[in-house]
């Protein structure tokens, strides 16, 4: 195959390999097959990719499994070895659980170095049917403590990537506290939510950002109830490249790029910028010359996020979405070009050719005005005269197209897209087939008069493989019987268009006999086909077996001492005391559990209400829940107040995340009980018997989930799972201030408002969002509730139900008439269902 780039065609690869930084590893995104070249070409240790399926990025190209055998066959040829993860990212629906197993056997096969997971599940039934692969945390997992990488080391992951929004003080701590290996983004775009956090896409829309279809709401814009409007929620990309030695000398293992939806241009620009600086091969001039070839092929403005940066408001571009590109100068008229038509004339600060991309910024649009450089004049001792490129410091005159808007004067242009750039950056791909997985076969060769017979054997996938071919024929006494022996050498040493390779080869030939080259050539090719034949038999058998083995496995799991509920039981978690200090007592004795989330209030006044709870319904009957985000919260220490509550006796408890689990575990000597929440996400019974097996004593079903899917987990593990029937799924969990963006201006954490402000979106959605000490938490405008689907749900298997009010600003007054409301199958409000009945795309 040959990758033709504007004029050039390059059909041969030999890779510069010189350049490698300090024991850190660069790694790179591949979307595509030339975008995993392009990657090793500039310099990339290692590449991530994903599968048609199971990809957080679902929109990417993305590879069939015989592309990623090719990758990483590629990349264990080089020297050094180059290394090949496997996305394998989103949550798991659990009819998927047979494709996931068939999924993992083949990534297996193909040599990849690890499994980048999101999913408990996955991880789980990665560790039974294929061991021998590596795992990594997913940031999608939202890790972002010590603890929660100590969690995933205990659950077998051997790397972590964090959570973007640490500083480098955090990430240091972690990295040195822990033997894990640790990865970190250091390049690309962001999501205003903590990674595997959001549900905007999900409930809004339809399209699961966990299962790689977020259709990116946070791009949207967004009006107040005043009138203002802006894309207060999108975020500038990370561009850390000034940072990237401090994150070696903190410990870091991996460096990551994201972009797997990028251009292959994109990928070779962006690894070989993080290439030169790790390798210290990038002075100052060079740095911002290449930064500007970047931000010509995609660039929104660039943030360093919160490695080295306290400001919450520095983090979005509520301006404009989409790619900007670099300024290359501003509008000084707009004249009449010969033709007739408009021609906007600015000085550019860059060499400016045909074909070339411009941007202009015009308030007001959202986006910039973008037009490709078709007719280009330049002025030259007073006359504009057509050129095919004009110099930095010259004026030029370029034409607009008809339909333009009006250009006012001073508007920043922006090249967009550059020509030059796209020659600076030339890679090879490999013709197709080049390069493919082997396993070494050997093979033997028996020579009689009335025919020839070969066979061969392989170890492959940790069974033999063996076949045998026969091919009739008259053959007489070779003159030099030494030439048979090379014919046969030559005919078995060819490449095979299968996976086998002949290593090993012996020619018994006791008479002496002539064999033709051809027939030797055809042995191999019969052999290795049918080699190739049997391995796919044996790799289908592999697969049905273990796809079997999980789904008995899982049904035993469920099949054991557990007994479920004569009559279904209902708890009530709030994050405010006030909530349950207005209720009567008639309605908390309702209440199996009343479990008290921490975050919102103060730690004193929350548990002093925990107490006088427990004296009504029992202490037994009285949980704390902690947050989905440990960190980042000024003012807040959460490892102080577990160690706090633990030390005074309460030993029952929810978790929401890998962090918060092992804070639990840590800070306890035992005896305690821990329910799991989410974001621990339950999307399949292969995640929550991870989580029951590792010794919670119950999941909470995720609230993004379908009744179909609800069903098949709810049939088999009813009786340990918690149903939330009323809710105000957080749609985003940011350490971003959206109110300090609106305002232009942040307080302080002391002086966030308590009130949620309405934003709509451009697409009618209707959203709160609420300051958390320069964080923010946004909630729909309506809850999601389920109370109308109880007796349903009770039919599929439910036990336990729940009633958040947690999040959203709730008056006491109401919380009592929600409560009963829920109970009774009649929500006292406005209210929505979520996927339950449209499906989990």
């Amino acid at each position: 195959m040959l990758l033709q780039m504007g004029e050039r065609v390059l059909t041969s690869f030999k890779p510069d390999l010189s350049r490698r930084g300090e024991n850190i590893e660069l790694l790179a995104p591949a979307g595509n097959r030339e975008a995993a070249f392009a990657a090793f070409h500039n310099g990339a240790d290692a590449v991530y990719l994903g599968l048609k399926k199971f990809s957080a990025r679902a929109e990417a190209d993305n590879f069939a499994i015989e592309g990623v055998g090719e990758v990483a066959a590629f990349a264990h040829s080089l020297a050094p070895r180059r290394k090949v993860y496997a996305a394998v990212n989103t949550v798991i629906r659990d009819a998927e659980i047979p494709d996931l197993c068939d999924a993992i056997m083949e990534l297996a096969e193909t040599g990849v170095d690890a499994l980048i997971v999101q999913d408990l599940g996955a991880a789980r039934i990665a560790g039974r049917i294929a061991p021998g692969l590596r795992l990594h945390a997913s940031t999608q997992a939202a890790i972002h403590t010590a603890a929660g990488v100590r969690r995933a080391a205990a659950l077998g992951f051997s790397r972590v990537t964090l959570a973007r929004e640490l500083s480098i003080e955090e990430i240091r701590s972690i990295a040195r506290g822990c033997e894990t290996e640790i990865e970190v983004f250091i390049h690309g775009a962001l999501c205003f939510s903590y990674s595997g956090l959001c549900l905007f896409s999900s409930l809004f829309r339809g399209r699961s950002g966990n299962r790689g279809r977020c259709a990116y709401p946070c791009r949207d814009s967004f009006q107040t109830e005043d009138g203002r409007s802006g894309f207060f929620f999108s975020m500038k990309d990370l561009g850390a490249g000034a940072l990237a030695r401090d994150l070696m000398d903190a410990g870091v293992a991996s460096l990551k790029i994201e972009g797997r939806m990028k251009s292959p241009l994109y990928v070779a620009a962006v690894t070989d910028y993080y290439r030169r600086i790790l390798d210290g091969k990038l002075s100052l001039e060079e740095a911002a010359e290449i930064e500007a070839r970047i931000k010509t092929i995609f660039s929104r403005p660039w943030t360093r996020l919160y490695l080295h940066l306290s400001s919450r408001t520095d983090v979005v571009d509520p301006e404009a979405v989409g790619h900007r590109g670099v300024m290359i100068g501003r509008v000084e008229s707009v004249r009449r070009s010969a033709s007739g038509r408009d021609a906007v004339v600015f000085t550019p600060t860059r060499p400016l050719e045909r074909h070339d991309g411009l941007q202009i910024e015009l308030q007001g649009r959202g986006k910039p005005y973008g037009f490709a450089v078709e007719n280009l004049t330049a002025l030259s001792r007073g006359r504009w005269i057509p050129v095919f490129q004009v110099q930095a410091g010259h004026s030029a005159a370029v034409e607009l197209p008809e339909d333009h808007p009006r250009i006012p004067i001073g508007a920043p242009v922006h090249c967009s897209s550059s020509q030059a750039v796209k020659r600076a950056y030339p890679f090879r791909t490999p013709r197709a087939g080049t390069y493919k997985a082997r396993c070494p076969a050997s093979a033997v060769v028996d020579v009689n008069p009335d025919g020839l017979a070969a066979a061969a054997r392989a170890e492959w996938g940790g069974m033999e493989i063996r076949s045998r071919v026969s091919i009739g024929g008259t053959f007489d006494a070779a003159k030099d019987v030494g030439k048979t022996v090379e014919a046969a050498r030559r005919a078995f040493s060819e490449i095979s268009s299968t996976r086998f390779e002949i290593r090993s080869l012996a020619v018994r030939n006791p008479m002496g006999l002539f064999v033709p080259a051809s027939l030797m050539k055809q042995a191999r090719r019969e052999l290795m086909a049918r080699m190739e034949d049997e391995a796919l038999r044996c790799a289908d058998a592999r697969k049905a077996q273990a796809r079997m083995r999980i789904q008995e496995e899982l049904a035993r799991h469920f099949a054991g001492d557990r007994h479920a509920a004569d009559c279904p039981d209902w708890s009530l978690l709030v994050d405010r005391a006030e909530y349950v200090g207005a209720m009567p007592e008639s309605d908390l004795s309702q209440a199996s559990e009343v479990i008290f989330r921490l975050g919102c209030d103060r730690l004193g006044d929350l548990e002093r209400e925990a107490r006088r709870v427990g004296n009504i319904i029992g202490r037994d009957r009285v949980r704390f829940s902690l947050p989905p985000v440990l960190r980042g919260m000024p003012g807040r220490d959460f490892r102080r107040e577990i160690r706090t509550l633990l030390d005074r006796g309460w030993r029952r408890w929810q978790a929401a995340s890998l962090d918060g689990w092992n804070e639990l575990l840590d800070g306890s000597a035992g005896g305690v009980d821990i329910w799991a929440d989410w974001p621990l996400h339950v999307l399949n019974r292969a995640s929550a018997a991870c989580l029951l097996e590792s010794g919670f004593g119950r999941v909470t079903l995720s609230p993004e989930d379908s009744k179909d899917n609800m069903a098949r987990i709810l049939r088999q593990c009813g009786d340990a799972a918690v149903v939330v029937v009323y809710q105000d799924p957080p749609l985003f969990i940011s350490d971003a201030c959206v109110e300090a963006v609106i305002s232009g201006r942040c307080e302080g954490p002391d002086e966030c408002s308590d009130s949620g402000r309405r934003l709509t979106s451009a697409s009618g959605e209707d959203a709160l969002a609420y300051p958390r000490r320069c964080g923010t938490v946004v909630v729909g405008a309506r809850p999601l509730c389920l109370a109308g689907r109880v007796r349903e749900l009770e039919r599929m298997g439910a036990r336990h139900f729940r009633v958040d009010l947690a999040w959203r600003r709730y008056s006491p007054e109401d919380v009592a008439g929600i409560w009963r409301g829920c109970r009774t199958g009649r929500p006292p409000m406005k209210f929505h269902e979520g996927n339950y009945n449209r499906g989990l795309l």
